[in-house]
């Protein structure tokens, strides 16, 4: 049965202490049952800023996430550094506009600590 598969918590010997090893947990079991990646679940219809918190929300549940909000600002310089030696390089604009989905991409994952 499939929720007693997917909440060993619960229904089995697995022993959690959080929400958070709950959520991986989950994401684990969905990709051992097929599933490629864990942002399968994300829907693309999504808006956007939303899609990518949902996004940095299933990394986290997987394990993918920063210590501290200092580092993910560290991120977000970088992301800006980026961005703008594409724009002074006159790179062509799918470069930039790459770079600036990255920046915002970085700006929502520091909106979440």
């Amino acid at each position: 049965d499939k929720l007693v598969h997917r909440h060993p918590h619960i229904y089995g010997d697995v022993e959690v202490t959080s929400e958070e090893e709950v959520k991986a947990n989950w994401e684990k079991l969905k990709l051992k049952e097929g599933k490629k990646s864990v942002l399968e679940g994300v829907p693309k219809s999504l808006p956007a800023l939303v899609k990518a918190a949902r996004i940095q929300e299933k990394a986290k549940g997987i394990g993918f996430e920063w210590e501290n909000r200092e580092d993910v600002w560290s991120k977000v310089r970088e992301e800006m550094e980026e961005l703008a030696e594409e724009v002074n390089s006159g790179a062509p604009p799918e470069k930039v506009e790459d770079e600036y989905g990255d920046v915002l991409f970085s700006l929502i994952n520091y909106a979440r600590f």
